[in-house]
């Protein structure tokens, strides 16, 4: 499952996290709030049905003391307003029935004199009353939670609806914003499967203003560069072998000409290597730091990432020697300085992997796990060097390559 996910594209990862995280709130909001809603609400009702219970009891003790009936009716009577208060019994200190008002004379139900849990359909309260501080009596109220359960009803209903609402709208809108982010993505990768087929003429043409707008736009302009490189040296072939092919021309071909041609030839095939090379290394390792250094071992260029793991501004770095920005510290044994690095390229002739410990701009120790690749012309000349590095986890003396013997 996990990795029937992992190889879905980049828009349905983001349709598929941010569905399921709007499915989790919408689950949670249909479960929370009801439930919440129903306790405020009950918690509502109880309070209300104390406060007119107190009030019964108050205007109904002295008609008790005295055994007014008819004041205890005419009471009553003013209740009927509360269409929750269904019942109401005034008993005397031995429990018997001093009076009883129903709004239903039929219904029996059997008087409780305490307060059930969790009553189904109906709240009961039971207050004392008390005349010149001695227990007279009690009354007991009874009131219905239909209209409470109707509302709960309600709004459990309410908030289904906004939580589905809620979801399918989350849906559409992610599934409209995916394909309006990757997009440019698209647009990339297919330019980038038309050059590979060998259309050089591709371009991305993605003019946004961020971060993908701005590869996208560099991404051009090396494929203009190359394919320049390439049209100057097919146009450098053409006009060497009409040349070569009119005899009146090649007579007048000096030794100089040829020369200078070959070597512009020569110059032209090298930019056109290294530009090869360059391209490739931003397309493999973009999200890595890298250097590229020239033949001298001079830096040429240095992306960001390189540029925050040394501690380097990316400006003040250009035209530095590589040993400059990887300074390697000092060996306590064999006395070796940051110079060993220089002598570490010039003993490889193909890539090399290792951890190694360098010190920054602020002579912090970090560790990092690099990548040595020689660039090298058509002709198999060495032009200079890629540094692919990050930083490492890799405990120092763990590493298997041989920058081992400069740092031991």
């Amino acid at each position: 499952m996990v990795n029937q996910l992992l190889k879905t594209t980049l828009r349905t990862k983001l349709v598929l996290i941010v569905a399921g995280l709007i499915g989790v709130i919408s689950v949670f909001i249909y479960i929370y709030f009801p439930t919440r809603l129903e306790k405020v609400q009950m918690s509502s009702m109880e309070t209300k049905a104390q406060q007119i219970s107190r009030v019964i009891a108050y205007g109904a003790t002295p008609a008790l003391y005295f055994e007014d009936r008819d004041a205890l009716n005419e009471i009553f009577a003013a209740l009927l307003q509360y269409e929750e208060l269904l019942w109401i019994q005034v008993l005397r200190p031995d429990s018997t029935v001093f009076v009883e008002y129903r709004r239903q004379p039929d219904n029996a139900a059997e008087i409780k004199l305490q307060k059930p849990s969790s009553p189904p359909e109906f709240l009961t309260v039971v207050q004392a009353m008390e005349y010149n501080d001695r227990k007279i009596g009690q009354l007991c109220t009874r009131f219905s939670l239909k209209t409470l359960e109707a509302e709960v009803r309600l709004s459990r209903f309410r908030i289904a609806l906004i939580s589905v609402s809620l979801f399918l709208f989350g849906v559409v809108a992610i599934t409209i914003l995916s394909r309006i982010f990757t997009r440019p993505l698209k647009r990339m990768v297919r330019t980038v499967e038309q050059i590979i087929a060998g259309n050089l003429e591709e371009r991305m043409k993605i003019n946004t203003d961020d971060e993908i707008g701005f590869l996208a736009r560099e991404f051009d302009n090396m494929m203009e560069r190359l394919s320049a490189a390439y049209r100057k040296l097919d146009d450098l072939n053409e006009e060497l072998e009409i040349r070569v092919e009119s005899p009146t021309a090649a007579l007048r071909l000096t030794n100089v000409q040829l020369t200078a041609e070959l070597a512009e030839r020569k110059k032209i095939e090298r930019e056109l290597s290294a530009e090869r090379i360059r391209l490739i290394t931003m397309l493999r390792k973009i999200s890595e730091a890298v250097i590229i250094t020239n033949l001298e071992n001079r830096v040429s260029i240095i992306n960001r990432v390189a540029a925050e793991i040394t501690g380097w501004n990316e400006i003040d770095a250009i035209g530095k020697l590589v040993a400059d920005i990887l300074k390697l510290p000092a060996s306590p044994r064999h006395q070796k300085t940051a110079q060993t690095i220089h002598e570490f390229i010039r003993e490889q002739t193909g890539e090399n992997s290792a951890y190694l410990t360098i010190l920054d701009s602020q002579s912090r120790e970090k560790r990092l796990s690099i990548n040595i690749v020689p660039i090298r012309t058509l002709f198999g000349e060495k032009s200079g060097t890629v540094f692919i590095f990050q930083l490492s986890d890799e405990p120092s003396g763990s590493g298997l390559s041989d920058l081992k013997e400069y740092q031991a």
